[in-house]
């Protein structure tokens, strides 16, 4: 919910801002802009709802962390380390279609994989892997794989679109990261992913990804 207070009393004015918990609120001339984990809602100093976005029409599959409304844009930063330029009139991104105006790892990425045709691909401990347009090094799609990764490697087939990842760090710092596992991500051209193949040999954190041959899945 969000409540309007003035000179820290409250008045009667208490509205349902979001499906899920609020967790940003940030101030602008002409009102205010809030958060939920999943939602952005431009609001009027009277507390009216001028423009709400979701993060599925921003196109990113990362949470909400941090906003801000300055002038015409409204700037929204996700847990992927990206941050997005969007209209404060109808909440459309102003940067280029479907493209955030910037986006990188959270931490320095510790595996790095080139494709032949100069595509490469990037994962660190923020866990997230990135495939990375080598045009404009921009990244042109983003995974978030759920733990620390330090290894990555593309198949070494015609299409490469098979890309194997090592999870892991040296310190085991959340209950989710499984240290020696490794899955083998199918990318398709439209930009989706599958898993097609998750093992744990081993118990220490992998740092290094082979592939043998022309692409039988082996780990390394």
């Amino acid at each position: 919910d969000l409540i309007q207070f003035v000179d820290c009393k409250p008045v009667e004015k208490r509205i349902k801002a979001h499906q899920s918990a609020v967790t940003n609120i940030s101030s602008a001339e002409d009102g205010f802009v809030s958060s939920s984990i999943d939602s952005v809602k431009v609001w009027s100093s009277s507390m009216r709802c001028m423009v709400s976005v979701d993060t599925q029409s921003i196109g990113t599959n990362h949470e909400i962390s941090s906003i801000c409304w300055s002038k015409d844009a409204v700037m929204v930063g996700t847990t992927g380390s990206e941050i997005w330029k969007l209209s404060s009139d109808d909440g459309s991104n102003l940067n280029e279609a479907g493209k955030p105006l910037m986006t990188s790892h959270s931490s320095s990425p510790m595996g790095l994989s080139v494709h032949p045709n100069g595509t490469f691909a990037s994962c660190g401990d923020n866990g997230i892997l990135r495939l990375w347009n080598p045009s404009d090094h921009a990244a042109n799609m983003s995974i978030d794989l759920g733990m620390s990764a330090r290894a990555c490697a593309f198949s070494p087939d015609a299409n490469g679109r098979m890309i194997a990842v090592g999870f892991g760090k040296p310190v085991k710092d959340t209950a989710r990261a499984i240290n020696g596992k490794w899955i083998i991500l199918n990318v398709t051209s439209d930009k989706t992913f599958q898993i097609i193949a998750e093992r744990r040999d081993v118990k220490k954190y992998i740092t290094e990804m082979k592939w043998h041959g022309n692409g039988d899945r082996r780990k390394g």
